[in-house]
Order: structure tokens, then C-alpha cells, then sequence
């Protein structure tokens, strides 16, 4: 089991159906840019919001790779 699904077992329903739908959308090109993924300065990885989630992926010509999902607080962000 990887780190997605083991944090998918642990949120609630409401917060596992707002992660699922973001990531189905992050794959589709034309949903994606209602996203509105952000560039993390000092990186080439993008963010966007999943209700209190941040999805944290790279993006490239070959595809989208998911590097983390963390609940929005102060230790999001370390580590990257």
C-alpha cells in the first residue's frame, strides 16, 4: 500500500472525494487549468487546493507525477 492510499484510509469520506476528484481532474488537460495549480517558488513542482489538502505534483512532456498530499498546515511545505 502506498502513501496515497494509506492517507486515503485515514481522512474522511468528504475530504477522500475532494482529493480523488482534484487528482482525476490534474490528469485531464482542459480540467487542470481550472485548477489553477501554483508553482512553489525555488522548485519545478505546482500545488493546487483539495479542500483542506495540498496536492503537491511535478509536471513534464511525458506526464504528471504526485509527489504529495498533506493537510494544509505549517509543516506542508518542508521538506521539498
Amino acid at each position: 500500500m502506498n502513501r496515497l492510499e494509506k492517507l486515503l484510509h485515514r481522512v474522511p469520506l468528504k475530504h477522500k472525494v475532494q482529493i480523488l476528484e482534484a487528482i482525476r481532474c490534474l490528469l485531464d488537460e482542459q480540467c487542470r487549468l481550472t485548477l489553477r495549480p501554483e508553482s512553489l517558488s525555488g522548485s519545478s513542482l505546482f500545488k493546487i487546493h483539495a479542500g483542506r489538502y495540498r496536492i503537491i505534483f511535478s509536471m513534464d512532456e511525458t506526464g504528471i507525477e504526485i509527489r504529495r498530499v498533506r493537510l494544509r498546515n505549517e509543516s506542508t511545505y518542508r521538506d521539498i
